[in-house]
C-alpha cells in the first residue's frame, strides 16, 4: 500500500526558495523548476471536483492538476511505468547486462558548466566503446544494442555523472542472425560474468571521451581552467570507472532492474526526514560502505542549490537507445528476432497509447475512480476549475454546497 511522504521537496521550495532567489543569480530554467514544483497539485494549476455516483454516498473529492515537470518527485511514476511497459514489448529471451560508465570527479565542474556538450559526449563515448567491442570478432563479432539512462547525482546530491546501460548478451551478425556473446568470467570469491572484458573497457572509454573533449577544447566550445598538459595528465592519472553487473535473465527481471533507474530524480520525497530551523534532514545510502539509512543534514539553501544542479538542459533526452535497440532499427529487428527465437510477436507501442486510468487499472488491479469511502460508487467529474490565485476555500465551499 502506498504511504504518502510526510515532507516534500516542494515544501522546502515554498519555505526557502524566496531566500535562495535573493542570495543567488538563478537561470530561467531553474526558476521554472522551482515554480513548477511549488505549484504542483495545488489550486494554482487548477483541477477538477468529482462526486461519487452512489446515491447513498455522494462523497466529493477535489483533485489538483500536476505540473508534469520531469524534475518533480510527484510526476514521474506514470511516465516510468509507461516506459517500462513499452520496453517489455521489446525484450528478447537472452541475458542482459548492466554496465555503468562514470566520469571522474575532476570533470564535474565542466559538466555543470557545459552540461549539454559533456552529457552528449558521455553517451557517445559509452556507445562507441561498447559498439567497438561488439564488432570485434574476439569478443562478439556482431551488432549489439544499448539502452542508456543518465544520472547526474550521488546519494548526497553532489554531482556524480554516470550512465546506467542495459546491454543484451549478444547481437546480430551480418547475415542477420542472432549470436550470443562469449561471456567473460573473473575468478573471485563470487564468480562474476561480464559481456566484455571490464578492464579493457575503461581505457577505451577514457580515450574516446578524451578525443571528443579535445575537439571541444580546440574549437573553444569548452574552456579549461589550467594548462592543457596539466589537464591531460589528470585525464590519464584519474581512474575511469566502468562497472559491469551480473547478467539478468528474463524480461521480468530486466524490467524490475530498469525500474530502479529510469525517470528518477536526484532525491525522492520519501527520503526527506525533517524540515525545521532552516535545515533539511534526509536519508541516503553510503555505497562505499554498503550502509543504508545513513542520515545527512544540510542547510535548506544548500539543499536547494544541490537539487538544482541536476536540472537538465531544455529538450535534453536522458534516456537513449542505440544499435539494434535504437528507434530506427528495433521495429523490424525485434520482430525478426522474436520469430527466430520462436517467441510470440507483441504489437509495438501498446503501452504508449494507454491513458492514466487504463495504466492505473492495469498495474494496480483496481479502478482509479473507485470511491474509497463507500467502495461501491465511482467518481464522476462535476466541474473543472481553472488556476486559482490566493485562498480557494471560498470557491470550493460554494461548489460543494451547490452539488452536495
Amino acid at each position: 500500500m502506498y504511504n504518502s511522504p510526510r515532507y516534500e521537496v516542494a515544501d522546502i521550495f515554498r519555505l526557502y526558495a524566496g531566500e535562495y532567489l535573493k542570495q543567488r543569480i538563478v537561470p530561467a530554467s531553474h526558476r521554472k523548476v522551482i515554480n513548477a514544483l511549488m505549484q504542483c497539485r495545488t489550486a494554482a494549476l487548477g483541477g477538477h471536483i468529482d462526486k461519487c455516483d452512489n446515491p447513498a454516498c455522494n462523497h466529493i473529492r477535489i483533485s489538483y492538476n500536476s505540473c508534469r515537470n520531469r524534475h518533480c518527485p510527484k510526476c514521474n511514476s506514470f511516465k516510468r511505468i509507461k516506459w517500462l511497459l513499452s520496453r517489455k514489448e521489446e525484450l528478447l529471451p537472452v541475458k542482459y547486462f548492466h554496465v555503468v560508465f562514470t566520469l571522474p570527479a575532476f570533470l564535474e565542474e565542466y559538466s555543470l558548466k557545459y552540461p549539454e556538450k559533456l552529457y552528449n559526449l558521455l553517451f557517445k563515448s559509452a556507445w562507441d566503446t561498447l559498439n567497438c567491442f561488439g564488432h570485434d570478432p574476439k569478443n562478439l563479432g556482431a551488432q549489439t544494442g544499448m539502452i542508456a539512462v543518465l544520472h547526474t547525482w550521488g546519494q548526497t546530491l553532489y554531482p556524480h555523472t554516470h550512465l546506467h546501460c542495459i546491454v543484451p548478451g549478444g547481437g546480430i551478425t551480418k547475415a542477420g542472425y542472432w549470436k550470443n556473446a562469449k561471456i567473460k568470467s573473473i575468478k573471485s570469491k563470487r564468480k562474476k560474468d561480464f559481456i566484455f572484458p571490464v578492464k579493457a573497457l575503461s581505457p577505451m572509454f577514457r580515450g574516446k571521451f578524451r578525443s571528443g573533449l579535445k575537439e571541444f577544447i580546440d574549437k573553444g566550445d569548452v574552456i579549461i581552467n589550467e594548462p592543457c598538459k596539466s589537464f591531460n595528465n589528470k585525464i590519464y592519472k584519474h581512474k575511469w570507472v566502468v562497472n559491469s553487473h551480473q547478467p539478468m535473465e528474463g524480461p521480468d527481471k530486466v524490467i524490475d532492474y530498469l525500474g530502479k533507474y529510469v525517470n528518477r530524480i536526484a532525491i525522492s520525497n520519501h527520503r526527506i526526514i525533517s524540515i525545521e530551523n532552516g535545515k533539511v534532514t534526509f536519508s541516503y545510502t553510503n555505497y562505499n560502505t554498503g550502509k543504508k539509512g545513513q542520515v545527512m543534514q544540510l542547510d535548506a539553501i544548500e539543499f536547494i542549490h544541490r537539487f538544482l544542479l541536476h536540472v537538465l538542459p531544455k529538450g535534453f533526452f536522458k534516456i537513449r537507445h542505440y544499435g539494434i535497440l535504437s528507434n530506427r532499427n528495433k521495429a523490424n529487428v525485434i520482430k525478426n528476432l522474436r520469430n527466430e527465437f520462436g517467441v510470440k510477436v507483441i504489437p509495438q507501442d501498446n503501452a504508449k497509447h494507454l491513458s492514466f486510468k487504463e495504466l492505473f487499472q492495469l498495474t494496480t488491479g483496481r479502478h482509479p475512480d473507485l470511491c474509497p469511502k463507500c467502495k461501491k460508487g465511482l467518481y464522476k467529474c462535476i466541474i473543472e476549475f481553472p488556476p486559482i490565485r490566493g485562498d480557494p476555500s471560498y470557491y470550493f465551499e460554494f461548489i460543494v454546497k451547490k452539488y452536495a
